[in-house]
């Protein structure tokens, strides 16, 4: 890949944390937004609570896993932070999502599930999509070899 390729495709990802975090929590409120009228029409009022308590739950699990990537990382322990990262991004919602099922009330009722899978997937994508970009500029160059 040319330098003016790299530089095209990296130029939108977010550089730092802070930056991530900020993409992450803007892409999902857009992903609420397009979403919201759907649950509100299923499911009323508490369709929109189970979606928004299905986006928190993704962004904090997808935080979370972002924090962990980034603290246990680094070229000696990169594979323990990828795993431990990708451990507490799909634990949290998974670990909710059975909670809420079993215990059968609102939220489940109102397809909390549903939604977790749908949020799940958009943090999945956005997350996988940033971490390309810090992979791809933490890499040698074909300039390099």
């Amino acid at each position: 890949m040319t330098g003016e390729n790299r530089e095209r495709t990296t130029r939108f990802r977010p550089r730092g944390l802070p930056a991530s975090v900020a993409m992450l929590s803007a892409v999902l409120a857009v992903s609420y937004l397009v979403l919201a009228p759907f649950a509100y029409r299923l499911q009323g009022g508490s369709g929109l609570s189970a979606a928004a308590v299905a986006a928190i739950v993704c962004l904090v699990s997808a935080i979370g896993g972002m924090l962990l990537s980034q603290c246990l990382g680094g070229p000696n322990h990169a594979i323990a932070g990828v795993l431990s990262g990708m451990m507490l991004r799909m634990g949290l919602p998974l670990a909710v999502c059975m909670i809420v099922y079993l215990q059968s009330g609102a939220l489940a009722e109102a397809g909390f599930v549903f939604y977790v899978l749908a949020f799940y997937l958009v943090t999945l994508a956005i997350d996988t999509w940033m971490a390309t970009g810090r992979a791809v500029g933490a890499g040698p160059t074909s300039e390099d070899l």
